[in-house]
């Protein structure tokens, strides 16, 4: 595993393009392979839908498909794969429309990488390669300060990072096309940083896709669980207070 602190001096002080700070000490994992259950599941839904991806103002993608969300969440054990290699438990993004995306090759005329230099607006991504035709290109880049690290995932190999704290780019491949499937998450621990970050009118893949509102309920979601978490604490401190009065009669 890699940690921002073997990249970045004061880790800790390190913002983003939106001025936000890291979650915790972690830039990404080694590449690694996932099994060929996850591989045909998640080439089947690209088949079966690429028909309806959509060019955005940041790529070609499919997104809000209700039944591939759900098997991602519920039966794909994705969340749980990750957590072990990173040591932090992490679930996927409940934003119906941030859980999942397909990353497709755009025409050229269009636009010459798959995804251009970004930081992501959801936490941590893992990226994973479904389909690529040319396996010496297509790489994916990621800015690390004083170094650019290439790291050329083959098909059925994916990598975690914290997305929204590494800059990276997406090259398309010289010859033919190249899939991922990109999957968005953030730290099971409602008290950890949450860096998802999305603002009025946003739109940066599908019209209509109402992210803002996806967001304010999430957020709200988010302060409710805390808030139950705050009474139980405060009822848990009143206990113990109670204690130390009962142990003086």
């Amino acid at each position: 595993m890699n940690k921002l602190s073997n990249f970045f001096d004061n880790w800790e002080e390190l913002l983003n393009d939106k001025g936000r700070k890291p979650a915790i000490d972690f830039a990404y994992t080694s590449v690694f392979r996932m099994n060929n259950d996850f591989h045909r599941n998640a080439y089947r839904f690209y088949d079966m839908y690429k028909g309806h991806a959509r060019m955005g103002k940041r790529s070609l993608t499919i997104r809000n498909v209700e039944e591939i969300r759900k098997y991602f969440v519920e039966e794909s054990g994705i969340a749980d794969i990750i957590s072990r290699k990173v040591g932090v438990d992490f679930v996927l993004h409940p934003m119906k429309s941030e859980t999942f995306l397909y990353n497709l090759t755009p025409d050229v005329k269009v636009q010459k990488n798959i995804d251009n230099w970004h930081y992501d607006y959801m936490p941590f991504v893992f990226v994973y390669m479904v389909e690529k035709d040319d396996n010496g290109s297509g790489k994916l880049i990621l800015d690390l300060g004083k170094e650019k690290k290439e790291i050329n995932l083959s098909v059925g190999e994916g990598i975690f990072m914290q997305g929204s704290m590494i800059r990276h780019l997406a090259q398309r491949c010289e010859k033919g096309k190249r899939t991922t499937l990109v999957l968005s998450f953030l730290p099971k621990d409602v008290t950890m940083v949450d860096n998802t970050h999305v603002t009025k009118g946003m739109c940066p893949y599908h019209e209509g896709e109402n992210l803002h509102e996806q967001y304010l309920e999430y957020k709200r979601e988010r302060i409710d669980r805390l808030s139950k978490m705050k009474n139980n604490l405060r009822d848990t401190i009143q206990r113990e207070r109670s204690d130390i009065f009962k142990s003086w009669l």
